[in-house]
């Protein structure tokens, strides 16, 4: 990957190339990176998923001890050619900084040390394969998923996929608590959540429309706010036993 694709991926203006290059002649003395003409390729001797992790588990255990809330904007976009995205890459920022929500779900339930969880009211054949990974990453033992019901009382794709979540240990909860006097009450919330440190609250739901073709905008919390979110859980998972 040459600089100014580089820049692009990680929505950097042109005008910092010159500090990204830098910092890749530094990375390339410590044996991370490797040049190739103009490409900067990863050194095939680093294991960068497992060092990902350890960067990922520092941040979390340093959000757990900051008194200030850690936020991430995570953004899902519309298909190319996408006249939003054309407007979001033209402004000063870019996308610099805006996290994708699928590619932030690993990340997710790798920090999850006791208990991860997923809320979302909908979820298709395209979202239950991205629930199955998740509850698969995650090292937490206490899993956790909420649903709405649809018109029948079970959605189809999460019926289907029953059995290998609950071989994954995963809990599976549908929320719908009836009423005497006004139907039901019911949800809308869509969070993942990993422990008491760290979650992500969108208006994403696990399915192929929200993830892959409308645009969807949420937040990865760490710190306190993430143990309120967790709070939030606690009533709803004790609403559904």
């Amino acid at each position: 990957m040459d600089l100014a694709y580089l820049c692009q991926a990680m929505g950097m203006p042109s005008t910092k190339r010159n500090a990204l290059h830098e910092l890749l002649k530094d990375l390339g003395q410590k044996g991370l990176v490797e040049q190739h003409g103009r490409d900067w390729v990863p050194a095939p001797t680093v294991d960068f998923e497992r060092w990902a992790a350890r960067l990922e588990g520092a941040l979390t255990l340093k959000a757990e001890h900051e008194t200030i809330n850690a936020v991430e904007i995570v953004l899902s976009r519309p298909p190319e050619p996408s006249v939003f995205t054309q407007e979001l890459m033209s402004s000063l920022r870019s996308d610099w900084g805006l996290l994708n929500t699928e590619s932030i779900l690993p990340a997710i339930a790798q920090a999850a040390r006791e208990r991860a969880v997923i809320v979302s009211p909908f979820i298709d054949d395209y979202g239950i394969k991205r629930v199955l990974n998740f509850f698969r990453q995650t090292p937490a033992p206490d899993k956790h998923l909420i649903y709405r019901n649809d018109k029948d009382g079970v959605q189809e794709a999460l019926s289907e996929a029953q059995g290998e979540l609950l071989d994954l240990g995963v809990q599976i909860h549908r929320y719908y608590l009836p009423l005497p006097e006004r139907g039901n009450e019911s949800f809308h919330a869509k969070i993942v959540l990993a422990d008491r440190h760290m979650a992500l609250v969108g208006s994403s739901n696990m399915t192929r429309w929200s993830m892959r073709y409308s645009l969807e905008l949420g937040i990865r919390v760490r710190g306190h706010a993430a143990g309120r979110v967790a709070d939030v859980i606690d009533a709803m998972l004790a609403c559904c036993s």
